[in-house]
């Protein structure tokens, strides 16, 4: 009988470890899949790119009032009341740089800031970096960007003059090179050669080199010519002003870029080069270009090196709306795009040489380099040899003459304004851009479509003809072509310069993730579905998301785009780019008790502990009943 009772309670307790087993299995394989399946959608790109996170300082902030007197009672009462210090001021802006107390960060300081009415706005001191990278080929150890723009043959009209002032904004330039002393600028009241802008420097006129990039900037627009010294730059002769806000990382802050371009407006500069960029949007740093353009400085500048599409996700300054900025992308030996290049059909004016490109470095050394950073002095040393041969030019004459003097080349079709690689040659001898005699045409994508037909510089009175696509997200002109409507082909006649704005829908995609099920909606309408579903909204739309699970799911939490809402089964999201969220359901495991008690029910999500205290009532009646027999 014993025997009997005991085999039994063998029998039903390997009964229940393996029910025990299988419910345990089941929870937690479905937890991993739910954490794996979560993990593969945060690491999935729904768009062509993404858009990088910006970095800055994070002991300062930059500040603009608003004019008049009540900004210097405004600037008394912030310091004191935020306990904030200037460390820089840009009067001339009515801008300041305040260092913030420990205790405070960036995004805090600027919110509190932002809700004063005598305060214009207020932004984080953003950091740049170089746009360089460093090759591997050593068969490139040549000149070939210099012939293949042709500058041979424009060295027989000009190869440059001392009278042309060309500030390099960057790391630096040994100005001790032999390969430069002749070309380097000096301050006539001090013999300085430029200004180290970086706050805090030991020796503010110093700008000596100590990363090497803007030294080999500085070569490629204007190492000595003819002096049977190593290289030679685009221009023979000119006057290299030297402006260092970038230290030996080759990273510098917005604040420090600004006081070097007040620095070239106050000492007459006519071009400036800038090898540097990021995807952050500083409203500071685009005043201070927009007061070069007012000083008559053309503003060349680096597209960017990680192969993105300017138009969608603009690399600044390259990508101000500013028509004194000329965005540079970077070519190859076979008139390639740049593997690594940025582009853009409405963003970047032109191509030069960037890849395999030897210049000068600090302690009489030289080496190539690739990158739009060495694109971009190219088009500079390009700028200054047309000043050379006409000083009368404005930086309008400039910019028309390098856009309208390019080779067309195939791969920038549709990759850059022009179409384009510069030609030296070409720019010095054209008939065009006399002055008076053309305009500027500027298109801003709002959203996610393309538009063709823009050349970017026109005869006066002549016809842009634009073409907005797709015509299925187009939602219509703004800007000088609002006019036009929601036709997809617009008209502008270019008496003046102008800029038009075309709108388009962003995409928002969704999905499920988890074991279970359930619908997701939006207001407005566009979204419902189960699996994956796609709609697109006007841009800055707020939409608001909503998970619903089905009988026998729950809802466990948004991803993707929407991770931020968390467990709320409502998410607004604001549509400011394409977006991609999914949302997760889990199966519920539910069980009523024989006893009429009601029931209950757990998600598999839960605590095991919970699990455990679920399982103990059947488990006990199991044993109960087995005793009983």
């Amino acid at each position: 009988m014993v025997g009997r009772w005991v085999m039994k309670l063998k029998r039903t307790s390997r009964l229940l470890l393996w029910l025990f087993a299988v419910i345990l299995g089941t929870l937690f394989s479905s937890q991993g899949s739910q954490i794996s399946k979560a993990q593969t959608n945060r690491s999935t790109s729904f768009g062509p790119q993404y858009t990088p996170v910006p970095r800055y300082a994070l002991d300062r902030v930059i500040v603009k009032f608003k004019g008049g007197q009540f900004r210097l009672q405004a600037l008394s009462e912030v310091k004191s009341q935020y306990g904030l210090q200037s460390i820089k001021e840009f009067r001339n802006l009515n801008i300041y740089v305040f260092k913030l107390p420990k205790d405070k960060t960036p995004h805090e300081a600027i919110a509190e800031l932002r809700k004063r009415p005598d305060v214009e706005y207020a932004e984080p001191d953003y950091i740049y970096t170089i746009k360089a990278t460093i090759p591997n080929d050593p068969l490139w150890n040549n000149l070939w960007g210099l012939v293949k723009i042709q500058a041979p043959s424009a060295w027989n009209i000009t190869t440059g003059s001392q009278s042309v002032v060309v500030a390099v904004i960057d790391t630096g330039v040994d100005y001790n090179h032999p390969d430069l002393q002749a070309n380097m600028w000096q301050d006539p009241a001090t013999g300085y050669y430029g200004k180290n802008c970086i706050t805090g420097a030991s020796n503010p006129n110093d700008p000596m080199d100590d990363n090497g990039h803007g030294t080999h900037v500085a070569g490629t627009i204007g190492a000595v010519g003819n002096n049977g010294v190593g290289v030679v730059g685009v221009n023979w002769q000119v006057k290299i002003m030297a402006l260092k806000f970038m230290g030996s990382d080759g990273s510098g802050t917005t604040s420090d870029a600004i006081d070097c371009i007040n620095y070239a407006i106050q000492k007459g500069a006519h071009i400036i080069n800038a090898s540097w960029g990021d995807y952050a949007y500083s409203q500071t740093l685009r005043n201070a270009i927009a007061s070069a353009k007012n000083a008559g400085i053309l503003f060349v500048a680096a597209a960017g090196n990680e192969e993105y599409d300017n138009d969608l996700t603009p690399l600044y300054p390259a990508s101000y709306d500013l028509e004194n900025i000329i965005s540079v992308a970077a070519t190859d030996q076979n008139d390639l795009l740049a593997s690594f290049s940025n582009y853009g059909r409405n963003s970047v004016h032109v191509g030069a040489p960037g890849v395999g490109i030897l210049s000068t470095l600090p302690n009489n050394n030289y080496g190539n380099k690739s990158g739009t950073s060495m694109a971009s002095p190219h088009v500079a040393g390009l700028a200054a040899l047309l000043k050379a041969q006409n000083p009368s030019y404005t930086w309008r004459e400039l910019k028309c003459r390098i856009m309208k003097g390019v080779d067309p080349l195939s791969s920038l079709n549709g990759k850059t304004i022009t179409g384009g690689r510069i030609n030296a040659s070409k720019a010095l001898t054209i008939s065009d851009c006399q002055p008076g005699t053309f305009y500027f045409l500027r298109v801003l994508i709002n959203g996610n479509g393309t538009v063709d037909g823009n050349v970017g510089v026109y005869n006066s009175n002549s016809t842009a003809t634009l073409n907005a696509a797709p015509s299925s997200t187009f939602v219509g002109w703004g800007g000088d072509c609002s006019s036009c409507g929601n036709n997809t082909t617009c008209n502008v006649v270019m008496n003046a310069d102008k800029t038009c704005v075309a709108i388009f829908q962003y995409k928002l995609t969704v999905s499920k993730s988890g074991t279970g099920s359930g619908t997701i909606t939006s207001n407005p309408a566009g979204i419902s579905c189960g699996t994956i579903c796609s709609a697109n909204f006007d841009p800055n739309t707020s939409v608001t998301l909503t998970a619903t699970p089905d009988a026998g799911s729950t809802f466990g939490g948004w991803g993707g785009d929407c991770q931020s809402c968390g467990m709320s089964s409502q998410c607004p999201i604001t549509m400011d780019s394409d977006k991609s969220c999914y949302a997760i359901f889990n199966f519920s495991v539910s069980s009523s008790s024989s006893g009429g008690g009601g029931g209950c029910s757990m998600a598999t999500g839960s605590n095991p502990l919970n699990v455990l205290l679920w399982l103990l009532p059947p488990i006990l009646i199991a044993f109960r009943r087995t005793f009983k027999k």
